[in-house]
């Protein structure tokens, strides 16, 4: 079954990056990699909106954070999301709601095609790459005329939206 908006009532993002030698101020992070978890939760609540008066911003190199609290229609979600560069090591990128975190990865699929990977506990499910799937989302929004933000990372037709959705509802 599907989480209703009413049920979010937690959201958490945490993705990092390689900085491969190029140092960032946290500004920079956060201009390149917070739309990817601010899209997943658009996708969840697409009427929702960031209370101003709840943000609490933190930059500080090489991380960059946010706290706030995303009203929608039938609710209110308190969201967080964090974001760096790192100089090395595995990378962590992991979301979820109300504590069920998926770790989020990608691996090659039986042809050679990048395809990302969702893991809640030893459950997993491989889908499209994400990136792939946001490029033809924005190539169809041009197509079409579509006048509504293309949701990036996770868009809310994806089916990798449908399996953190049945990696939640599993566990």
């Amino acid at each position: 079954g599907e989480i209703a908006p009413t049920e979010i009532a937690e959201f958490h993002a945490e993705m990092e990056t390689l900085a491969r030698g190029r140092l960032r101020d946290a500004r920079d992070v956060w201009i390149d990699m917070a739309p990817h978890p601010l899209s997943l939760l658009l996708a969840w609540l697409p009427e929702g909106q960031i209370k101003e008066q709840s943000l609490e911003v933190l930059f500080d190199e090489p991380e960059s954070s946010a706290k706030f609290e995303f009203h929608h229609p039938d609710g209110c979600c308190n969201a967080e999301i964090v974001v760096r560069d790192r100089l090395d090591g595995p990378l962590s990128r992991r979301f979820g709601i109300n504590g069920h975190m998926v770790e989020c990865s990608g691996q090659p699929g039986p042809t050679g095609e990048y395809q990302s990977a969702l893991r809640l506990g030893s459950v997993e499910r491989v889908g499209q790459d994400f990136m792939s799937v946001l490029i033809q989302q924005f190539a169809s929004a041009v197509r079409d005329g579509i006048k509504r933000p293309v949701i990036a990372f996770l868009g809310s037709q994806s089916s990798s939206l449908l399996m953190v959705l049945s990696l939640i509802h599993i566990c």
